[in-house]
């Protein structure tokens, strides 16, 4: 008798108590798929009872392999992972999933924090919370695997973003921008097999081996804002007095490891060199409001600053005023326990508040040891440039218009304030370079170049560079043609 026959009757028994053993978690994984869907490989019968009550394709996905022998293993490679049967192995262990995902070489390190009431840590990994149902229903670490890292922020080449996590056998993930999306799997299988397999998963479920800090507090600080908060500056540590902290670009984060949904923020204001000022007594003024401090003492604090503390957090998040109003350089700024914001009368409107970016000043002041750390200089990665012409031929000596979008890669959300240069290249190599105004609150800018003289049929290529600073610049070409120019053919 074949090694497989043989495999084929003895794993039938096993099946059996292993199809009662699953049925306990399926209810959370929704209709059980038929074996072979549409498009795929076929199932093999050595593995159809595990895909079946491991949830089908909705979990595993589409088969993309034929079942084929691997040493003392048969394998089957699906969209979400590598079924294997191991005819050594125990009964109740004949079928497994690969650990895939310890390709990938991910191993955050544990918080050495306990398990906890309001959050599930696994071997010092915080499982998202959007994860914990799927987690549990797939029995934890029998099939998923035990977590390979905490939850990441992650931006695809579509510049779509997600919330992924990664474990040994499996990975999950879902939408950052939509709050109703749902659990979805990563597509270790396709990523594994690659060419083998002949199958392109999609780009949201893509494995993504792009660098990204983890960010175990990723979930309560979301409900804050991605520009409140601003860009991780460094991954997670232990601090002096034994919190786990992380830098942000406009805070700094940390919670007790016995508590890791209390966050809270560091004095960064004072941290950084903006010490608490003498209290004052109350100005009547419009536009201000009085906090007192000290009984008839306090500070007044600017109105706008106020709504702004309002919408992200309130007072007990930013804490008490430290500081009155004062001038720094351009802007006017206030300082708060937690953080300070601006006021930037130059910017449109939308955006005239904004926080001051004091994570970066904490990080050079206080550089946790041994860790990679982000600048917050922003390169193609973190910016999307959009450019084009108003119209794609115009005749010599007409006007064009050239438009400009810059937008966040991580969320297409607008980027204000963000100058450009326009350099045209014109015929015998002649070049026109013009600065154009900064982007508005909807992230574009445009430019009317003046005339030029040119033949039919010439082609005026333009680049666009962005002035941040970055290394190399973040540009784009484009090109029109000089068309229906009757006088001068």
């Amino acid at each position: 008798m074949s090694d497989k026959a043989f495999g084929h009757i003895l794993i039938q028994a096993a099946l059996i108590i292993l199809v009662l053993v699953l049925n306990a978690c399926t209810s959370d994984l929704g209709t059980v798929a038929t074996p072979t869907p549409e498009g795929g490989v076929e199932v093999d019968t050595i593995f159809r009872e595990f895909y079946q009550n491991l949830g089908g394709n909705k979990i595993l996905g589409l088969a993309i392999s034929q079942a084929y022998p691997n040493g003392d293993y048969w394998e089957q490679y699906t969209v979400s992972g590598l079924m294997r049967y191991n005819r050594l192995a125990p009964s109740m262990q004949l079928v497994s999933l690969a650990p895939l995902g310890k390709k990938l070489n991910i191993q955050d390190k544990p918080l050495g924090v306990p398990q906890q009431d309001s959050v599930v840590v696994e071997n010092g990994i915080i499982i998202y919370s959007k994860f914990v149902s799927r987690y549990k229903a797939l029995q934890g670490a029998r099939f998923v695997g035990k977590p390979l890292s905490q939850p990441r922020l992650e931006t695809l080449d579509n510049g779509q973003t997600r919330v992924a996590q990664y474990f040994e056998n499996l990975g999950f993930y879902t939408s950052a921008a939509d709050p109703t999306d749902d659990v979805h799997m990563l597509a270790y299988g396709a990523w594994d097999c690659d060419v083998n397999c002949r199958y392109q998963a999609p780009t949201a479920s893509m494995v993504s081996q792009q660098t990204v800090f983890s960010q175990p507090y990723l979930e309560s600080l979301s409900r804050l804002g991605s520009d409140f908060i601003g860009q991780a500056l460094s991954d997670y540590y232990r601090a002096p007095d034994g919190a786990i902290e992380q830098i942000y670009e406009n805070f700094v984060v940390f919670a007790p490891p016995d508590n890791m949904r209390l966050i809270n923020l560091r004095p960064l204001p004072e941290l950084v060199g903006y010490p608490p000022r003498s209290l004052t007594y109350r100005i009547d003024a419009t536009g201000l409001i009085f906090r007192p401090v000290d009984g008839d003492l306090g500070h007044n604090v600017a109105q706008v600053f106020e709504k702004y503390i309002a919408a992200h957090g309130s007072m007990l998040f930013s804490g008490p005023p430290t500081t009155e109003i004062f001038k720094e350089g351009k802007v006017y700024r206030q300082c708060f326990t937690a953080y300070c914001l601006d006021y930037d009368q130059s910017a449109p409107e939308a955006l005239r508040v904004r926080p001051t970016p004091l994570g970066l000043r904490y990080l050079e002041l206080f550089p946790p040891q041994g860790l990679v750390v982000k600048s917050l200089v922003p390169t193609d990665k973190d910016l999307l440039l959009v450019i084009g012409e108003e119209s794609p031929m115009i005749s010599s000596g007409e006007k064009q218009k050239i438009n400009v979008k810059v937008l966040q890669t991580i969320d297409q959300m607008p980027v204000p304030n963000i100058e450009s240069t326009l350099v045209l290249t014109l015929p015998e190599s002649k070049r026109l370079t013009y600065t154009l105004n900064a982007t508005d609150v909807k992230g574009d800018a445009s430019m009317v170049i003046n005339e030029i003289v040119a033949k039919n049929g010439t082609i005026i290529p333009y680049q666009v560079c962005l002035n941040t600073g970055s290394q190399p610049p973040v540009c784009k070409q484009e090109s029109f043609l000089i068309w229906s120019n009757w006088n001068n053919p």
